[in-house]
């Protein structure tokens, strides 16, 4: 894969491109990643497809001083890589964990370009209350980027939802270290106040994929407690018959050599 960069306002974006075939995908990656987790699908994708894999705002090499990354600027980006590399208009999302996330909030805002999604243990399904106060409301993004200073008060709200069990063994072992590190912490905030836009509307998404008949293949692990398949009832009751679903002897790293054969599998003889 080579490093390529774009010059945004006042950032850089570093993305890898692989491939110089019609078919394109953007690949987003998840939290704390970067686009090398992607490396594995190069002998896969390298006769077909043309992969855009884009690091994150502060992820990877990306140097990221805009204020916020929304779906809007997420598709500015997207246009100016098309044109910088002269690549096809059209293209396929990939998305794994917050990527996922990241592919939903795109496709929601921006459909007319899109020929299709693969989310890899997709982030952003959730449809609970608590769910969407958090991470949706305005109130809830100040109150966690609040806590987040607070490590503290943070771990004691923390410690009441497993009590509680809103959320689980696994979940609330890897917050709590996150907790235990400044350096986390700090990286946390910055990541989820940039980032809080990026929220999908699950009933328009999947209202979309019904008209446009795009086709969406959905993948869990069976032992995944960070995104586990149960959040994805909805998303696929209201999305059939173009959503095909799929949940393998995995937990939530599905991006894994060990899984090669069935990542490679999604995209022959077509995505």
């Amino acid at each position: 894969m080579i490093q390529k960069f774009l010059h945004f306002y006042n950032s850089s974006v570093s993305y890898y491109l692989n491939g110089h075939c019609d078919q394109l995908i953007f690949a987003f990656h998840g939290y704390s990643n970067d686009s090398h987790i992607f490396d594995i699908l190069e002998p896969a994708l390298q006769n077909n497809y043309t992969l855009i894999s884009i690091d994150l705002p502060i992820h990877g090499d990306t140097q990221w001083r805009e204020p916020s990354f929304t779906p809007k600027i997420l598709k500015e980006i997207i246009d100016k890589i098309i044109e910088q590399e002269n690549l096809a208009k059209e293209y396929f999302l990939l998305g794994f964990s917050l990527g996922g996330r990241i592919a939903m909030s795109l496709f929601q805002h921006f459909p007319s370009q899109v020929k299709g999604m693969i989310l890899l243990a997709p982030d952003g399904l959730y449809k609970g209350s608590w769910y969407r106060f958090i991470a949706q409301s305005f109130l809830g993004t100040q109150l966690t980027a609040y806590l987040l200073k607070r490590p503290e008060k943070a771990k004691s709200m923390l410690e009441w939802c497993q009590k509680k069990h809103l959320i689980s063994n696994r979940l609330y072992h890897y917050a709590d270290g996150l907790l235990n590190s400044k350096r986390e912490r700090t990286l946390l905030a910055a990541r989820w106040i940039i980032m809080r836009k990026m929220r999908p509307d699950l009933i328009k998404i999947c209202k979309e994929i019904v008209h446009s008949g795009i086709p969406v293949k959905l993948i869990f692990g069976k032992g995944d407690t960070i995104t586990p398949q149960y959040n994805a009832n909805y998303f696929v009751q209201r999305s059939a018959p173009f959503v095909q679903f799929q949940e393998w002897e995995a937990g939530h790293l599905l991006l894994r050599e060990k899984y090669y054969p069935q990542l490679a599998a999604l995209f022959v003889p077509k995505f």
